[in-house]
């Protein structure tokens, strides 16, 4: 199968989410068939929804049901939700929430993607409340059988990648880097899309080949860059498997030669990636940074201010409530990048404690082209923001982070 421009499948938007109640009739919710769900039928689906919950939130099921009573539906208890249900006595902004199930109508689904942030707040009361409010959207979806369809809650930003074009500090087209601007709080910034190559997207090769590969590429400190043609590294594949108990095992991975860039301008800029990545990871090295993938496209993200003023950039904004331990999470797919604050006084000074990794991380990203320390404000406060790929550890705090009920 001809592989597809990757260029094509990086697709750019900022969306903002944020949902109110609303204002529809409650009673227009059908089941799979298309007719109206009798009494009974929705009482078990509310019954599957505890079940689910409690399987979630690891609970028994008496707290379960408890908890959705709750926290979905504002009753008491289980009881005085089975005993409004009966008496058609529930309140009607949360009577189509019985009938979500594995197979709702699009009402019902459509439904919940309006009120999801409604529900987000009423469950903060009820559970510990996690490191970011990804866990918390995919646990309102779960309990409804249903895999998360809106973006995170708190309006958090979300980039969805098509349209990037090849990198400007290249004279000639490449395949191995990717550009896009974007405004954050009126400061444009430039991201890069650094496509890699992987063990994992060697996908007709058998499971004891993979592990054959994943050992061969642990080699490398970072994925190399794809600067050469797929068929290119299939073919170094073919020649490793050849080779395999011809000769002794080589130091140094069998792929170098279609890891090493074909121009002296990709060389440069591939230094200044590998720097950046090299800062980020003695910082962070408890835990290793985790690349994007995109329907098989791997990539690893930079991002960082410029003089531009484009105009017409798509522009979101971050705001305190986005901000957790001076970083703020945007979702790009199924991944998720940070940007990293560096609050600065009013002469541009850092006045945070980890100045080795400041001056290290701002001073890599100035060498890319147009690159500059622009200051963006936000309440008040003034930052330096740079962004970067997450580490495996960032994307376990923030995204599956365990979510579990207050105690009584």
């Amino acid at each position: 199968m001809a592989e597809v421009d990757a260029s094509r499948q990086l697709n750019y938007h900022v969306r903002w989410r944020h949902s109110a109640f609303a204002g529809v009739d409650v009673r227009t919710f059908l089941d799979e068939s298309g007719a109206h769900m009798s009494e009974s039928k929705l009482s078990k689906n509310i019954f599957l929804q505890a079940k689910r919950a409690s399987k979630l939130l690891d609970c028994s099921l008496t707290k379960s049901k408890n908890f959705i009573a709750q926290a979905i539906y504002q009753c008491h208890d289980y009881d005085d939700l089975c005993n409004k249900l009966e008496s058609n006595s529930l309140k009607s902004i949360v009577y189509p929430f019985c009938h979500l199930h594995p197979h709702s109508s699009k009402n019902s689904i459509n439904y919940l993607k309006s009120n999801v942030e409604l529900l987000s707040e009423r469950f903060q009361h009820f559970v510990h409340k996690p490191s970011s409010p990804i866990p918390l959207t995919n646990l309102i979806w779960g309990i409804f059988g249903l895999s998360p369809q809106s973006a995170p809650l708190q309006m958090l930003p979300e980039i969805f990648a098509d349209e990037w074009q090849p990198c400007s500090d290249l004279k000639d087209p490449s395949k191995g880097i990717f550009e896009h601007e974007i405004k954050i709080n009126d400061v444009q910034f430039r991201l890069l899309a650094v496509r890699i190559i992987v063990s994992e997207m060697f996908i007709d090769n058998t499971l004891r080949e993979h592990v054959q590969l994943r050992n061969e590429f642990s080699k490398y400190r970072f994925a190399p860059i794809h600067w050469k043609p797929w068929c290119r590294w299939q073919d170094d594949a073919d020649a490793f498997f050849n080779s395999i108990g011809t000769s002794p095992a080589p130091k140094k991975s069998s792929f170098n030669l279609s890891a090493e860039p074909d121009t002296p301008a990709q060389q440069a800029l591939q230094n200044i990636v590998f720097e950046a990545l090299s800062a980020i990871d003695d910082e962070f090295g408890c835990s290793k940074l985790k690349p994007s993938n995109f329907n098989g496209k791997v990539f690893y993200f930079l991002g960082f201010p410029t003089d531009g003023i484009t105009e017409n950039l798509e522009t979101f904004y971050i705001s305190e409530d986005h901000i957790i331990n001076q970083k703020c999470i945007i979702k790009i797919g199924d991944n998720i990048v940070i940007a990293e604050l560096f609050e600065v006084n009013d002469s541009g000074e850092y006045v945070g404690d980890s100045h080795e990794y400041y001056e290290r991380i701002s001073g890599v990203l100035q060498k890319f082209l147009g690159a500059s320390r622009n200051i963006t404000v936000i309440t008040g406060k003034k930052y330096e923001i740079y962004i970067r790929s997450c580490t495996d550890l960032e994307f376990e705090r923030y995204c599956n982070s365990y979510v579990s009920i207050l105690s009584n």
